[in-house]
């Protein structure tokens, strides 16, 4: 808040034109006596003076002087605002020290940067539509964290621990000292050649050298852009399509081309209008259990798709990292990945330990040709520069005894039940005019909304009653598309989850029937 300079000027004149003592006492007095608030702007030197009726110098010295004391903080680009000052800076009994006094000191350190000075330093290519405003953990004022029902995470207690502790113990116990050092940046080669043997049991017959790891599945989909776009290329994206990838394209300056997935599937019609020129340079798809949507292409989507990629041109980016999660009677040709029937070509296979190990490993990895694997990976070494050693050693070592298979079904055993839970959970709370899709298993489940129905609005109000879900307008590649909500149900207890889908139903069907008024905040978009 900016204070008038006219206002001003009469509580520091009262008794005729100031000095710059006197303004220094009377606005300092001020302030400790709350008559200018903290934070509150000054008004600039020039305007003060001309009020006052005093030379600019008068003011400066003053301000300086203030400055000096603590009662005056100097935002570069932002003007001058009130502050009180740190404890002991004052007199003994509260009041300013004289100004003499303050003049004597040290002068004050260089302004602070202000907001101006911060977006001046910053890069000007595209932002992301959304940026993390808050988390999902419990504030010093609630009794218990919120429901969360947002951020996608795996359920870490099926994580088996002892196992891998033991795989951890004896790899350092053999190559301990080979693991202290720096890795080469495709990565650790056992683990590359234990996961070559894993996808050519899935037909996807590729060598090590073709295989690069990363930090996770974001870092792939960041390196792949990195690599191949320029601001302006095309990228086919799905709508609503994940919001990670979403803002990696966005900062990259992409211009995206979205298909639609609905309630019937998938629809290619979009795609099927664009001219074969100029070609996108990327398609990015998430074939099993698509975040945030949970839909799994069909065998004839998924050749619909490798046709378009072929008919446009450009590279696929196969996001895999739930295509674990099916259950074995879904995991047929039909699910077959399109890396696989491509031949690793034109298709990029993407995939991550995070979802069937633990996110906190931050170990996956990504698949393609000779050409495209070798620049991306003189990418991953300029960023990065390689992943650990010692925890790639020891996924490597869980691999080969076995322990990983095992492991993988019983996760998936474990998210087939808890789907099973949470969908008689929907059934028994949610209105009829918000219906969700019906997974074999995964992580998420889809909420689909009438179109007027602002899901920004059902966001804050379950925020206001301890429940946090994630409003479908964060995975829209353009405005518009699909509306409705994406419910996280791994993490939680089956407890909480019926709690908070209680709370889902009473606030949605309250919305429907009679609506809110229009929201002034925005939600935290975290994922």
């Amino acid at each position: 808040m900016s204070h008038p300079a006219a206002a001003l000027a009469k509580r520091l004149a009262a008794d005729g034109k100031p000095g710059a003592e006197q303004i220094v006492t009377r606005l300092a007095g001020t302030i400790r006596a709350g008559g200018l608030r903290v934070g509150s702007r000054l008004p600039p030197i020039r305007e003060l003076a001309r009020a006052l009726g005093v030379n600019r110098n008068t003011v400066a010295r003053a301000y300086k002087l203030l400055a000096a004391q603590g009662y005056l903080v100097a935002r570069f680009g932002g003007g001058s605002h009130a502050a009180l000052p740190a404890q002991g800076a004052a007199g003994g009994d509260g009041s300013a020290p004289p100004a003499a006094e303050a003049e004597r000191r040290e002068e004050p350190g260089p302004p602070r940067m202000g907001d101006a000075e911060w977006e001046r330093l910053f890069a000007r290519h595209p932002r992301s539509s959304f940026s993390a405003i808050g988390t999902a953990e419990r504030t010093p004022t609630q009794v218990e964290a919120p429901i969360n029902l947002f951020q996608l995470r795996p359920h870490t207690g099926l994580f088996p621990q002892g196992r891998f502790q033991a795989c951890l113990d004896d790899v350092l116990r053999r190559s301990g000292r080979r693991l202290l050092n720096y890795g080469t940046p495709a990565g650790y080669l056992p683990l590359r050649e234990q996961i070559a043997v894993r996808l050519r049991q899935q037909d996807l017959r590729v060598r090590a050298s073709q295989i690069l790891i990363t930090s996770g599945s974001q870092q792939g989909i960041d390196l792949v852009a990195r690599a191949l776009l320029d601001p302006g290329d095309g990228v086919v994206v799905e709508s609503p399509m994940y919001s990670i990838a979403l803002k990696i394209f966005q900062v990259n300056g992409a211009r995206l081309l979205p298909y639609a997935i609905d309630r019937a599937g998938v629809s290619f019609q979009a795609l099927d209008a664009l001219p074969a020129q100029p070609s996108p340079k990327l398609f990015y798809a998430v074939p099993n259990f698509q975040n945030p949507t949970t839909h799994t292409y069909s065998e004839l989507e998924r050749r619909a798709l490798l046709a378009q990629l072929y008919r446009l041109g450009g590279l696929l980016i196969e996001d895999a990292s739930d295509a674990e999660l099916h259950p074995p009677a879904e995991r047929g040709r039909s699910l077959a990945a399109l890396a696989a029937q491509d031949g690793a070509d034109r298709v990029l296979h993407l995939n991550t330990f995070s979802k069937t190990l633990v996110p906190a490993l931050r170990v996956g990895y990504l698949v393609g040709a000779p050409p495209v694997m070798h620049r991306l990976t003189e990418l991953k070494e300029m960023t990065d520069l390689s992943h650990s050693l010692i925890l790639q050693a020891a996924i490597a070592e869980f691999l080969e005894r076995g322990h990983y298979e095992e492991h993988v079904a019983a996760v998936r055993g474990f998210y087939r039940r808890r789907m099973e839970a949470v969908l008689a959970m929907l059934a028994e709370s949610l209105p009829i005019e918000a219906p969700y899709t019906e997974p074999a298993g995964g992580l998420c489940v889809w909420v689909d909304l009438p179109p007027h129905v602002d899901t920004t609005l059902l966001y804050q109000r379950l925020q206001e009653r301890g429940v946090l879900i994630s409003p479908g307008a964060l995975y829209q590649p353009l405005p518009g598309g699909r509306n409705g909500i994406r419910l996280s149900v791994a993490l939680e207890s089956e407890a909480r989850l019926r709690r908070g889908i209680r709370i889902l139903g009473q606030v949605l069907t309250r919305l429907l029937r009679r609506p809110y008024p229009a929201p002034q905040e925005e939600y935290q978009s975290v994922h």
